[in-house]
């Protein structure tokens, strides 16, 4: 029962992000264009990398080996969370700052995404592996291929912003 919870929250937390990164960060705002948003959008890539394995710790791993790795990668996580919420004011500044309703979006994917971290530890310190459905560590591949494409994604915004590679994301025109 932990563990569906677990991907139920991690499943909101997903939704909530995506509807942050697609609709804020990519159409109305277009972050990585912004050079004064280029750290927030480079913290936001390293969260996205840092994902899949962390689903891959938390729901997949050896315990023995997933709990520990997972612990270091949210602490990474949380880590590149505090850092982004000290660079987002000035990062927005020209914007007119974060509108509430993206901090509420936040704050959402933040207990959401807290809750599945939580209650996958829980599940993986008290519920037997064999309790768990068989078809458990395909939705978390599913998730893990979902989210890798979700950071590769990040990656090539990045190196879109950036002065070395911003030709080669111009689109070509005839």
């Amino acid at each position: 029962m932990l563990t569906w919870t677990s991907l139920l929250f991690l499943l909101c937390f997903l939704a909530a992000g995506g509807v942050d990164g697609f609709y804020f960060h990519m159409i109305r705002f277009r972050l990585w264009e912004r050079p004064e948003s280029r750290l927030e959008h480079v913290l936001h890539t390293a969260r996205a990398v840092l994902l899949p394995p962390t689903l891959w710790a938390l729901y997949l791993a050896n315990r023995d080996v997933g709990l520990p790795l997972a612990a270091f990668l949210v602490a990474l996580d949380v880590i590149a969370t505090v850092l982004d919420v000290m660079v987002e004011p000035e990062s927005r500044k020209s914007i007119g700052g974060l509108p509430s309703s993206e901090v509420a979006l936040h704050v959402g994917a933040t207990v959401f995404h807290v809750g599945a971290i939580a209650l996958a530890v829980a599940a993986r310190i008290w519920e037997p592996a064999a309790s768990r459905a068989r078809c458990v560590p395909a939705l978390v591949a599913s998730l893990v291929v979902v989210s890798t494409l979700a950071a590769v994604h990040h990656l090539v915004l990045v190196a879109c912003g950036s002065r070395s590679f911003g030709s080669f994301c111009t689109p070509m025109r005839a």
